[in-house]
């Protein structure tokens, strides 16, 4: 993959992926030793396991909406990061 310019828009976010197993096993864990600071994050943002379809719908919305800010290679392959706070829980008010 080459470099992604920051402020460019997502390649193919229109079909981004985000299953139950990643965001309950891995996103919203508080026991996974990597994911447990992402829970804390989500937690803090209002997602949990138990509403896991809220949280995945915002990814996939801010897949769609946000814009490069830097691209990462790691073991699992190319990490694309936005600028963006807490994502906002689809269906709810985006002020709370």
């Amino acid at each position: 993959m080459s470099e992604l310019p920051a402020g460019m828009s997502m390649p193919n976010a229109d079909r981004a992926v985000v299953t139950e197993r990643k965001v309950v096993g891995y996103l919203l864990n508080e026991e996974h030793p990597d994911g447990r600071p992402k829970s804390a994050f989500f937690g803090s943002c209002g997602f949990h396991p138990r509403n896991w379809d809220l949280l995945a719908g915002a990814l996939r919305e801010h897949a769609i909406t946000a814009t490069v800010a830097k691209v990462t290679r790691t073991v699992y392959g190319v990490g694309i990061l936005s600028s963006a706070g807490c994502p906002p829980l689809v269906g709810a008010p985006r002020s709370w």
